[in-house]
């Protein structure tokens, strides 16, 4: 209806003209072939009149005269307007082969006028509530397909109560984990340099997921990156972590060294890449809110603004950059007043679901910011100290500032302080030599 209107107004004095001469004819031919093949219950009366108006507007382009234009333009608007919605609606749906909508709106009004489905596939399916997924049965299809990952994150419950009675499991994994039904593995990953995705298949994919030959070719890489040009890197910043009123972490340390890094970024990129900071080219990624809020002061403090993504990790399911930068926020100090080691929890640190996306994300370029030799001692945070054993044996580890004496990896220093670390730990928590790789 607003299409043919914009025509309408092209031929009446002093209305605004959306469209062009020459366009004209084409969007009406448009117009009737969607009136006609797309909703099979249309009036006949409808298409004759759209026919009419192309033909008209056919002649139009040829130096005829605009005859009738107006006027069958005003009836078919009419007899659109006169037609119930909910008709229009119910054509749609009985015509179509596939319907696209979320798992909520599969339990509206609308998806009840629909008949029966044959194949019902749900996308995201671990990342869903079991009722969630539950809703758009009542459509009665012949098979489930369930496709998402059970190794990211879960859906989101506040509710105690609802974890607490199990509500936190989707039926994607009851069905695999508990009921056994059988499930494929996709373990071809087409995203991450290899060298990203080396400690994520180990980690939480049993070393299954294969490269595709687009992230395995040599030409796998874009520009500018950080850190000489390292797919993989692990920078070590002894912060200190400060826990607001909220109950959410910061560590300032830590954000000032990511903004550091992005205008290094910024710097590499010049005049040359005027869309260097765009969500595809860079993202930074961190486990706490309180996090986001402090790098995103920082950055507008550096005239930056909006223009970088700084996201959680919960919301960085399903997204990707070229480069991106972790802030782990989470830091032990080395001793305490008696000068003795000290434990350390980890907070989010510890789910490995988390863990998993954060280390994801990233297509060409990951740069993991924190206190990687303290996560040796975080306490529950098996991951974390598999992912500093990782780093110091791949030889990825630097320290800020870049350049300083302690920045050598191969350097006896800091083999000392890790070794010291690892001794400390207790043996329940020291990862072992396997786990160590």
């Amino acid at each position: 209806m607003d299409d043919y209107r914009s025509i309408k107004n092209f031929f009446v004095p002093g209305q605004v003209r959306g469209w062009e001469r020459e366009d004209l004819y084409k969007l009406a031919r448009r117009l009737e072939t969607r009136l006609i093949s797309s909703l099979p219950g249309m009036p006949t009366s409808v298409g004759k009149l759209a026919s009419k108006i192309s033909n008209s507007l056919k002649r139009l382009e040829s130096g005829g005269a605009a005859h009738g234009i107006v006027e069958n333009i005003d009836k078919v608007l009419q007899q659109l307007k006169d037609m119930p919605q909910d008709h229009i609606y119910r054509e749609l749906l009985l015509s179509a082969d596939i319907i696209f909508c979320t798992l909520a709106s599969a339990g509206g009004l609308l998806l009840r006028m629909t008949s029966r489905i044959d194949d019902l596939i749900v996308d995201e399916a671990a990342a869903a509530t079991e009722p969630e997924l539950c809703i758009p049965l009542h459509l009665q299809p012949s098979r489930l397909l369930c496709v998402g990952d059970p190794k990211q994150l879960p859906a989101t419950l506040l509710s105690r109560k609802a974890v607490d009675l199990g509500l936190s499991k989707s039926l994607q994994e009851r069905l695999m984990y508990d009921c056994k039904q059988q499930h494929i593995m996709l373990d071809v990953q087409y995203r991450m340099n290899p060298q990203i995705s080396s400690f994520p298949s180990r980690c939480f994919y049993e070393d299954k997921i294969q490269n595709g030959e687009n992230v395995s070719s040599a030409i796998y890489e874009s520009g500018p990156l950080l850190m000489q040009g390292r797919p993989y890197a692990a920078l070590h910043v002894e912060g200190v972590e400060e826990q607001g009123v909220g109950g959410s972490y910061r560590n300032e340390a830590e954000a000032r060294v990511v903004v550091d890094l992005i205008d290094q970024l910024r710097t590499r990129a010049g005049s040359n890449n005027p869309h260097w900071h765009s969500t595809d080219h860079v993202r930074i990624i961190t486990f706490y809110q309180a996090q986001v809020g402090l790098l995103k002061r920082l950055l507008r403090d550096r005239g930056l603004g909006d223009k970088i993504v700084v996201a959680t990790v919960d919301s960085s399911q399903g997204c990707e950059a070229d480069t991106v930068i972790v802030s782990f926020v989470r830091s032990p100090n080395t001793k305490n007043a008696g000068n003795e080691m000290i434990r350390h929890t980890a907070g989010f640190l510890t789910d490995d679901r988390r863990m998993n996306v954060a280390l994801t994300r990233a297509k060409y370029q990951l740069v993991c910011v924190g206190n990687i030799h303290g996560m040796v001692r975080m306490e529950g945070a098996v991951t974390l100290q598999e992912l500093s054993a990782n780093a110091r044996e791949r030889e990825v580890i630097q320290t800020w500032p870049l350049g300083s004496r302690t920045s050598n990896i191969n350097g006896k220093a800091i083999h000392d302080k890790l070794d010291l670390f690892y001794g400390e730990c207790d043996n329940r928590k020291r990862p072992s030599k396997k786990m160590r790789w």
